[in-house]
């Protein structure tokens, strides 16, 4: 589900709406998608049936409003979209599995579009950002 779109670089993000430390990040991914793309890939880690019965219904409306039902179950109360349907139970379950078969512990989980893991040292600001995006590529041009 992207957040944001339209730059040259993606980051990958796991998240369960109601997980502590993804509300607090939030506002950190606000901020950062006005230059990278962010794409959202809920999982229900923390909430289980709870997550489950807020994130499926965010799935299964149209594309052009995931963006604004994702963002309002950060709100306090959350807004609680009530259709549900099978293409929205599948994604989260196919986002569950993934999550597991990568490995992941916790959210929220950042993956660069070049694989790598972002620690939450590099969302300081933009510029440690940057630094740990482009670290790969400058790895790359240092082997040719």
């Amino acid at each position: 589900m992207p957040l944001t779109t339209g730059h040259s670089r993606t980051i990958y993000v796991f998240s369960d709406p109601l997980c502590p430390h993804c509300r607090d990040l939030e506002p950190t991914l606000e901020a950062i998608g006005k230059k990278v793309n962010i794409e959202i890939f809920p999982v229900s880690l923390i909430g289980k049936k709870a997550t489950a019965e807020q994130v499926i219904p965010v799935l299964c409306a149209s594309p052009e409003h995931r963006k604004a039902l994702w963002h309002s179950l950060f709100d306090d109360p959350p807004l609680t979209p009530s259709a549900s349907c099978d293409i929205g139970e599948k994604a989260l379950a196919v986002n569950d599995k993934a999550f597991s078969a990568y490995g992941f512990r916790g959210t929220p989980q950042l993956i660069s579009d070049d694989g790598r893991p972002i620690p939450f040292s590099a969302l300081k600001n933009e510029d440690t950002l940057a630094i740990f995006m482009n670290a790969a590529h400058q790895q790359e041009k240092h082997h040719e």
